[in-house]
């Protein structure tokens, strides 16, 4: 079979899988809903909520499921065991969280774990794309701490980022097409099969998390998600710096909100661990916008981002020049247009959980 039969072959499978890993916790989701309503446990309003009635939480341990069947089914020799292992283990603390409210200690020592099991068993970063084209390659008393890092940050973000209907879900949508056309594009299955089910998942889940969401994912799902996006580079073969820059760019509206948002609060000595409802995508929610326009926001990011990434690959010195500026001009956008609307639109008292405009 030559290069493009095979390049087509994955695409086609890649949908496939896709199609049947929504359509897998989509049902999954509804059975449990029907007939299992008591294994979730219940988001009620909050000071970092953005909703304002209960609603069933955990949903996204469907997205586990299926995933990591998939995985085991579709690449049982080229998925490293233990991070997969340390996935699930990552999953099963934050379900425990979702129902028990877990210390912040607890939970960053067992992302730590995890971080270092990927490390170990996958590699550290070793290279890092410059603007323009160039790699700059790092020794391992940088690549440890730096990937170390990662995981546990992006992890953490997209935690943090799951904090309206949708945006999460959405989110890995687009992040896990990205990863699928990519990894098709390079012929490399591993990142192609992760790519389709993470895509597919969060499609069938959202069917059920979208504006109003009848059931949120949760900590067991955003996890997941950010510790899979996370170590995703780190199992990319061929050109290390491309997979790193394609896992930073399809995440970057994530990555930057959240660093903005820590950045801010610790300049304002406020508690870095503590719930809170200051991240951009939530101010926007308070000054009136529905939840599923601040989705598509933040999805209209990542796709350029996403299209970015997979440009990297058969144009990087153009992707390398392009990518840093486009990703810092949106950036600077999104910051001035939640500045414009707290300014000039009406922001929900704090202790609004949503803003009145908001329809129900």
């Amino acid at each position: 079979m030559d290069r493009l039969s095979w390049v087509g072959s994955l695409k086609v499978s890649s949908l496939v899988v896709a199609a049947a890993s929504g359509l897998l916790v989509s049902l999954a989701i509804s059975l449990m809903r029907r007939f299992a309503s008591q294994a979730f446990a219940t988001d009620h309003p909050g000071e970092r909520s953005s909703h304002v009635r209960p609603t069933a939480r955990g949903g996204g341990i469907a997205i586990v499921a299926v995933v990591i069947a998939g995985l085991l089914l579709l690449a049982p020799q080229s998925v490293p065991p233990f991070t997969l292992l340390a996935a699930v283990g990552i999953a099963l603390i934050s379900w425990l969280d979702d129902h028990r409210s877990l210390s912040a200690a607890v939970r960053l020592t067992a992302h730590g774990t995890a971080a270092v099991v990927a490390i170990v068993e996958c590699g550290p970063i070793e290279q890092m794309p410059l603007v323009g084209g160039n790699t700059l390659f790092l020794p391992p008393a940088v690549g440890f701490p730096l990937t170390f890092l990662w995981i546990v940050g992006l992890t953490n973000a997209y935690n943090f980022m799951d904090g309206i209907d949708g945006i999460a879900g959405l989110e890995g949508v687009i992040a896990g097409s990205s990863w699928a056309v990519a990894g098709a594009l390079s012929l490399q299955p591993l990142p192609t099969w992760c790519g389709a089910l993470l895509a597919g998942g969060c499609l069938g889940f959202l069917i059920h998390n979208w504006h109003p969401a009848r059931i949120f994912m949760g900590d067991v799902g955003s996890a997941f998600l950010g510790y899979l996006f996370a170590v995703l580079p780190l199992v990319w073969r061929g050109a290390p710096a491309a997979g790193l820059a394609i896992g930073v760019l399809v995440v970057w509206p994530f990555v930057f909100d959240t660093v903005l948002t820590f950045i801010r609060r610790a300049r304002a000595h406020q508690p870095l661990l503590r719930a809170h409802r200051s991240h951009l995508y939530q101010r926007l929610v308070r000054t009136g916008l529905r939840h599923d326009s601040v989705t598509v926001l933040y999805a209209a990011l990542a796709t350029s981002g996403g299209l970015l990434g997979i440009t990297w690959l058969s144009r990087p010195a153009f992707a390398a020049i392009v990518g840093p500026i486009a990703v810092t001009v949106l950036a600077m956008m999104l910051w001035l247009y939640v500045a414009i609307r707290e300014k000039y639109c009406c922001t929900a008292p704090k202790g609004i959980a949503r803003s009145k405009l908001e329809l129900p």
